[in-house]
């Protein structure tokens, strides 16, 4: 969720020494701002220890807005620090505009995060997707025939605008990745290991990127549009 380093950041931030327990770490996406913030952060517990090991509690409050989040630091099953951030309200990638089913998915996505299971993060990229193209009139089939769908569409220009803004070999590659994480892939658990935070890093931007054509940018258009035609003097 975080685009700050964030267990790297936050940890820097915990181990100040000030007495309020108080600091402000980088920026991090805020669902109740739908883009990315800056955080207030109030240290809530951790061991008297310079160098504090885990578990470390804190909760972070987006500077503009308010949101808050509750953050952990523990210990994973791999013996190495992990960094749960649990937001208040609903915490995927959602703007203004986002469809409920759509967000309900991204929401999924972000809490699996948290908790590390990168590969059910994924998943729900892929679930997002689905809800997404049902959202948008191709409710037939898989998520694999409704992309079919729509670029049968795109080639009749029958489509829904925002098809021809957008490569749609963005939505394949997300399906794909989708795909990836629940399918046994002859076995081999190991490839799971290609899901990691920067890989789902990549993929927030990417959907955000789709959530602002879809959603977004035809509003934006007729406000912008609106506003102009408010001036208009008629004859």
């Amino acid at each position: 969720m975080a685009e700050l380093d964030e267990l790297a950041e936050f940890e820097r931030v915990v181990t100040y020494k000030d007495v309020a327990g108080y600091g402000r770490v980088g920026e991090m996406y805020c669902p109740g701002c739908g883009d990315t913030r800056r955080m207030d952060m109030h240290l809530r517990y951790r061991s008297e220890s310079s160098n504090p090991k885990p578990p470390v509690l804190a909760t972070l409050h987006c500077v503009q807005c308010d949101t808050q989040f509750t953050a952990v630091i523990y210990e994973g099953g791999d013996g190495n620090s992990h960094l749960a951030m649990l937001p208040a309200t609903n915490g995927g990638l959602t703007t203004p505009h986002t469809p409920e089913g759509v967000a309900f998915y991204l929401d999924q996505s972000q809490k699996s995060q948290s908790l590390g299971a990168n590969s059910a993060a994924v998943a729900m990229f892929r679930g997002a997707l689905d809800q997404l193209l049902f959202e948008q009139g191709y409710k037939a089939g898989t998520c694999g025939k409704k992309l079919n769908d729509l670029e049968a569409a795109i080639a009749s220009r029958s489509a829904p605008k925002w098809g021809y803004e957008l490569d749609t070999e963005f939505l394949k590659v997300m399906k794909e990745l989708g795909d990836g994480s629940i399918h046994p892939n002859d076995g081999d658990v190991k490839q799971q290991a290609k899901l990691d935070n920067e890989l789902l890093s990549k993929l927030k931007h990417t959907f955000l990127m789709l959530l602002f054509v879809v959603y977004e940018l035809p509003h934006e258009k007729q406000e912008r549009l609106t506003a102009l035609k408010s001036g208009v003097i008629k004859k």
